[in-house]
């Protein structure tokens, strides 16, 4: 990031003042370099959402203001949601399988290596279980991406602070103060003194004195006192998605956002909000009340394009924006600085500084659907390519249903001499020269049949041009389509996570417990953050294959009967290829299914204990079946050596009968296992087993 530049280039001056009229100037630029985008953001919309200029919540047409319509009034006017019916599929399948996937951190040095198991496991559950919103912003973005082309993720660091209520005991006052202490020694119940009115309003940040006498009171009387008290009540890593010239604004031709000079975002906030978010970031009051009193605009607040409401605020709202851009500080170097301005107010500012975060880049992460251009944001979204299509669509639809309209009820005939007035299903038409007659070549006229298959057609083609599946239609180049969006997403989501991991090494706390997604409750794991330094790269990898479960069984029972067969020295991890499959068919519940290696021997190691018990008691004890025979001899092996049981043994038949029985199935277990062996590699195994009941005899 530090490197030379030219005075041209400056927005922040020599004495570090950014000048506020000139970063204005920026955005106005940069808003009408984007401006195209804006529009195309609202056309998109109109093409996702189906709506036109004239539509009706009836889904007929109805004449104009002139009285035009076509074909005539009531003539269907279907909204045919094909383009949204395509983005919902691709969404649904990326969120799922994001939410799925592993995440994980790859060692750019080799210093790193050792710490790039636990990072992943890190960056894994803060993404997931520690950012709230990461989900709802996540498909925003993804969402976005989809219909235009184009969107950016907001990754920020949040430090919030609140108050909240906190209880103070009469010993710890007491003992703070000696006119406290006095007061409520007092066996009178006088006011309190000055000085202790004093001492609580210094030491406990009482800030007034009635509040102050409360809480003597409190005090004395029930011996436990409630004061505010400011806490920070939030403080991680925050996401926000952003639209690409609509609130989310740079120079129009850049290759990548670390090569703009200068990005801004912007928010449409209420005077409640302003106050608020002015109040907790220490904003200047002069630039707050500006800012509030200066006059709303509303010109390019884009109309919502949801089925809910597409009115704009009938309340005023105050335009806010944050700048990051490259400037020269004092020394000469370039760095990242950003300023909070409102382009109603030109000669001041709320806050700006310099972009502290190592390293230093746009805290920015853009996603494009496609890859066709040079241009960052030349890239086209599903709504534009699809747009045709569905026209196409809802032309057969309405179609299908104007010409079933006309077969139940065709127009009719009758003498007169004038000509037809209008033309519909039903219609009376006057002609000369003929009687009553129903025009019965409109019962039979048409071809559903063809129209149907030109629609099933024209969206299968669509649904396959993005690699979705109508049900019907699947084959590999689907397929691949649909694992090159969902890569091409995993990539913009693995930049974020490179974001996150660098904010939380800057401003994270210096010691975090959790628990990885994938380890069962109680299973915490600890993060220092002066431990976490290093270099990594994150990847996410999924295979869309496997949401095919029949597919992924069949891969399963190959890789089944492949490892049995040529599995020599087993070095295939079977236990975690059977968590694979677990976590297929019970994903909620895998964690407490599958035990870790460690809880597996300490559940085996109990489990032989209490037989142990059962048997010296003289119970009736089995092996149990498909347990891990071998520890188990083990442990009744040492459990026989010790010199209280082998007393035992050898004075108590019955009880050596037992234990020999009991150690003579555990030995037959592990000879079945043996034969197994044999059968698939023809002969003994090279390493012998321990005799059957020879440490109990």
């Amino acid at each position: 990031m530090h490197g030379e530049t030219t005075d041209r280039d400056d927005i922040l001056q020599a004495g570090g003042k950014p000048d506020v009229n000139r970063i204005i100037g920026l955005y106005k630029n940069a808003k009408n370099d984007l401006s195209d985008a804006a529009a195309y953001y609202r056309r998109m919309q109109d093409v996702r959402y189906c709506q036109w200029a004239g539509m009706s919540p009836d889904g007929r047409k109805h004449a104009d203001k002139n009285g035009k319509v076509f074909p005539w009034d009531g003539a269907s006017d279907l909204r045919t949601f094909v383009v949204d019916d395509i983005i919902e599929s691709l969404a649904a399948s990326a969120m799922r399988s994001l939410f799925k996937a592993r995440i994980t951190a790859i060692p750019r040095t080799g210093g790193d290596y050792e710490m790039a198991g636990r990072i992943s496991q890190f960056a894994e559950w803060y993404f997931k279980s520690a950012i709230p919103e990461a989900r709802r912003e996540t498909e925003l973005w993804l969402q976005w991406g989809l219909t235009h082309g184009k969107s950016v993720m907001g990754v920020f660091w949040e430090r919030r602070e609140g108050f909240v209520d906190e209880s103070v005991e009469v010993g710890e006052v007491a003992a703070a103060s000696a006119d406290v202490a006095t007061y409520i020694t007092a066996e009178t119940n006088g006011s309190p003194s000055e000085g202790a009115i004093a001492d609580v309003m210094e030491f406990y940040d009482v800030p007034t004195r009635a509040k102050a006498e409360v809480f003597l009171v409190q005090l004395k009387t029930v011996g436990v006192a409630t004061r505010r008290v400011k806490r920070v009540v939030s403080d991680r890593v925050r996401l926000r998605a952003f639209r690409v010239g609509v609130d989310f604004f740079c120079p129009k031709n850049v290759d990548d956002l670390e090569s703009a000079p200068y990005v801004f975002v912007r928010e449409w906030l209420s005077p409640a909000d302003l106050r608020a978010r002015a109040s907790a970031a220490g904003w200047d009051k002069a630039f707050t009340e500006k800012a509030l009193n200066a006059k709303g605009e509303y010109d390019d607040i884009p109309d919502s394009a949801s089925i809910v409401s597409a009115n704009k605020p009938d309340y005023k709202r105050v335009e806010i924006c944050t700048a990051y851009y490259k400037a020269r500080g004092a020394d000469g170097t370039v760095g990242l600085y950003y300023c909070v301005f409102a382009p109603s107010v030109g000669d001041s500012y709320a806050e700006a500084g310099e972009y502290d975060v190592e390293p230093q880049r746009f805290p920015f992460v853009a996603y494009t659907r496609e890859n066709v251009e040079r241009e960052l944001f030349d890239s086209r979204g599903v709504a534009e390519i699809a747009e045709g299509g569905q026209r196409e669509i809802k032309t057969q639809k309405d179609a299908r249903i104007d010409r079933t309209s006309i077969e139940i009820n065709p127009p009719k005939l009758y003498r007169a001499g004038r000509k037809p007035t209008e033309y519909r299903p039903g219609v009376w038409i006057p002609v000369s020269g003929a009687d009553f007659k129903i025009m019965e070549e409109f019962r039979s006229s048409g071809n559903a049949a063809a129209s149907e298959n030109v629609e099933a057609q024209l969206k299968a083609e669509l649904m396959a041009r993005f690699g979705c599946s109508d049900g019907e239609t699947a084959n590999s180049e689907i397929s691949i389509k649909k694992q090159k969006f969902i890569d091409g997403f995993f990539a913009a989501c693995s930049r974020v996570l490179e974001q996150v991991y660098f904010l939380y090494r800057a401003f994270g706390a210096d010691r975090t417990l959790f628990t990885p997604v994938d380890e069962p409750d109680g299973s915490f794991v600890e993060i220092n953050r002066d431990l976490a330094y290093g270099d990594f790269a994150f990847t996410i990898v999924f295979d869309v294959q496997d949401e095919n479960f029949d597919l992924f069984l069949k891969k399963f029972d190959v890789a089944a009967k492949f490892i049995g067969a040529f599995d020599r020295t087993g070095s295939v991890n079977t236990s975690r290829l059977l968590k694979r499959l677990l976590s297929r068919m019970f994903p909620d519940e895998v964690k407490y299914l599958v035990a870790t290696e460690e809880d597996s021997y300490r559940r085996e190691v109990l489990e032989t204990q209490g037989d142990l018990a059962a048997i010296y008691s003289a119970q009736p004890v089995n092996a149990p079946e498909h347990c891990n025979a071998q520890l188990r001899l083990q442990l009744v092996q040492q459990y026989a050596q010790t010199p209280s049981v082998a007393a035992r043994l050898a004075q108590d038949a019955d009880f050596a009968n037992a234990l020999q029985n009991y150690a003579k199935q555990l030995q037959f277990q592990m000879q079945q296992d043996r034969n197994a062996v044999i059968g698939r590699i023809g002969a003994e195994p090279a390493s012998g087993l321990a005799s059957d009941t020879e440490a109990v005899r």
